[in-house]
């Protein structure tokens, strides 16, 4: 079964290349929804929904809000929406920082510790920076490098299926 999921994930990310950038990092959001392991206590209630919050990347906003209207991931809604300073992820699980927002990084990366919030990002050495999951171009195709300590430093796993396909792991083995 982790063979064939990991299949699937590696094929459709082959098959992201036929996306604008805005769709394939909305694409990946998605994915990395579902292979994330909350801890309970993340959310007020069994049937809360995991909130995506994104700044600086208003068309990935818009590509993501779309793609998960109505979705249940992990058995909970997906709600998606903007966030425009740090101090507003309370109440995000997964937040995505985008271009726009990349001056402020630190900031981002600082307010996601301090508040348990998974940070993923596109700018240069997100991942080396502090975040725990990063978008990479390799081979004209967008990848993703992932995390494990900045992962449990947030209280979250992150499922093996995703490391696998991961282009780096920091902190682990693939």
């Amino acid at each position: 079964m982790v063979g064939m999921l990991s299949v699937a994930l590696t094929t459709s990310l082959v098959h992201a290349s036929d996306f604008n950038a805005e769709e394939q990092e909305a694409l990946h959001l998605q994915r990395f929804i579902g292979y994330i392991e909350w801890p309970s206590g993340a959310f007020a209630l069994p049937t809360s929904a995991i909130v995506v919050g994104i700044a600086g990347a208003d068309q990935t906003l818009a590509t993501l809000s779309r793609t998960l209207a109505g979705k249940v991931v992990q058995g909970r809604p997906v709600q998606v929406q903007p966030v425009q300073r740090p101090e507003q992820l309370s109440g995000v699980h997964l937040a995505y920082i985008g271009r726009e927002a990349w001056d402020r990084l630190s900031d981002w990366i600082a307010a996601s510790k301090a508040r348990d919030v998974v940070l993923a990002t596109n700018a240069p050495d997100g991942v080396a920076r502090g975040a725990t999951l990063g978008l990479i171009q390799v081979d004209q195709r967008m990848r993703f490098e992932a995390s494990i300590p900045a992962a449990a430093e947030v209280g979250v796993k992150l499922s093996v299926r995703l490391l696998e396909v991961a282009d780096r792991v920091v902190g682990g083995q693939r």
